[in-house]
């Protein structure tokens, strides 16, 4: 199969995945409840398949969003290890500025703030 099939199959599961989670059509989702829908995508169908599994109830609480988000879309702690995931989804239509992944200076940010021992308020959302 070639990559322009892999990345149909994989946008077409993603689209049946949000569409049964958010009981609403993929294309009257907001571009932000769609990003939330490839993070909740890659967790539920990738992460929780080869990983410790994270519970409904967990990956709530770890999605993050927000202008103090550091460009996060979700930070979730299983003992000693972070996992720190950035997701965007693209329509198939180009855009015209790409420039919006997390730099290794914001995911430096990030693990700073989190092996501190200061406080850290992010914007949690509320669950759509």
């Amino acid at each position: 199969m070639n990559t322009t099939m892999k990345k149909v199959k994989a946008r077409d599961e993603l689209i049946r995945f949000a569409e049964e989670d958010t009981q609403q059509k993929f294309q009257n989702l907001s571009s932000v409840q769609q990003s939330h829908g490839l993070t909740r995508f890659y967790v539920k169908q990738i992460h929780n398949r080869t990983k410790t599994e994270i519970s409904d109830d967990e990956l709530d609480l770890a999605i993050v969003d927000g202008a103090s988000d550091l460009g996060c879309d979700l930070i979730y702690r299983d003992d000693s290890h972070v996992l720190i995931v950035q997701s965007k989804y693209r329509s198939q239509t180009p855009a015209r500025n790409r420039k919006t992944s997390l730099t290794f200076s914001q995911c430096s940010s990030v693990l700073s703030i989190l092996t501190s021992r200061r406080t850290v308020r992010f914007s949690i959302r509320s669950p759509t």
